[in-house]
């Protein structure tokens, strides 16, 4: 290994500068290096690659060709959702206080009138319809954290922006952390690395104890315990927390994929998707038409 592939490299973000923008001033003014491979952005990030892993292809028409492709419904409503919750969260971590739950519902509401115009797929059941259930779904949401699990918060960071450098690659990584939470485990306290979840289904205890982002966010934060809380998309909206913990071991296993995701991207391997997975269809890739469907 590299003399520095176990150094822990942690420089805060700045949310006022676009992530681009930010990474050229960080590199101009020596604080972050770059890495000796190619890289589209000159830097990954969660997102970049579980893409890369979901889909190559998918990989490089968003980053190499900056295809951009209209967000879809649950990503907008996903939006909403965190918007919510900073609001409420930054109150907390600044005042102590819980903030009015109108409050927060207009913060959600505001993100979602907003964005929502972005759509151009509504789905099977169409824009009214959607509309109206994404919304019932959303407030029932907010009003169920608002009450049951925002009083008990106790928020040391929200939407914390961090660069890092992983691997034998010094690869530099973006991230972005929903929450650090100092709460009590096994009557012990200590900050929980906290990922907020919009989804059809709970994170599972298998999904939390081997994602990633967990995983990256953790070691950065330096410390071993995190946590999903899923904001279930199901008939009766509900909340549900999972938590896990992490080891060194756990951060190699990681760093070892980002260096050879980084590494692949580098040479131009874009390996496409399994294509009987349901990431290969209409409905889950937004450049379905432009890669598998133009050969139809």
């Amino acid at each position: 290994m590299s003399e520095h592939s176990d150094e822990l490299f942690v420089l805060e973000g700045m949310p006022e500068l676009g992530e681009e923008e930010e990474f050229k001033k960080l590199v101009n003014e020596a604080q972050l290096e770059e890495t000796v491979l190619h890289l589209p952005r000159g830097y990954l990030s969660i997102s970049q690659v579980g893409m890369y892993m979901r889909c190559g292809l998918q990989y490089k028409y968003r980053y190499v060709d900056d295809l951009i492709r209209a967000p879809g419904v649950a990503m907008i409503e996903g939006s909403a959702m965190h918007k919510a919750l900073e609001v409420a969260l930054k109150e907390k971590m600044d005042h102590g206080t819980v903030a009015p739950v109108s409050v927060l519902l207009d913060a959600w509401r505001d993100s979602w009138t907003q964005k929502k115009t972005e759509v151009q797929d509504w789905g099977d059941d169409g824009k009214t319809k959607t509309e109206q259930t994404v919304e019932n779904r959303g407030h029932a949401l907010v009003k169920l954290y608002h009450d049951d699990h925002l009083p008990s918060s106790n928020p040391s960071g929200v939407e914390k922006r961090f660069w890092t450098l992983v691997g034998e690659t010094r690869s530099p990584v973006l991230g972005y952390i929903d929450l650090i939470d100092v709460d009590i485990v096994d009557e012990i306290p200590g900050p929980t690395v906290v990922d907020h979840k919009v989804v059809r289904s709970a994170k599972s205890q298998a999904d939390t104890d081997s994602d990633m982002q967990l995983t990256m966010y953790a070691h950065a934060m330096g410390t071993p315990r995190v946590r999903f809380d899923s904001f279930c998309k199901t008939k009766a909206p509900k909340i549900k927390t999972t938590r896990s913990m992490r080891t060194t071991q756990d951060y190699k296993w990681v760093a070892h994929i980002f260096d050879a995701v980084a590494t692949n991207i580098s040479k131009g391997v874009f390996m496409p998707a399994d294509p009987t997975g349901w990431i290969c269809s209409r409905k889950f890739c937004g450049y379905y038409d432009s890669c598998r469907g133009k050969k139809r």
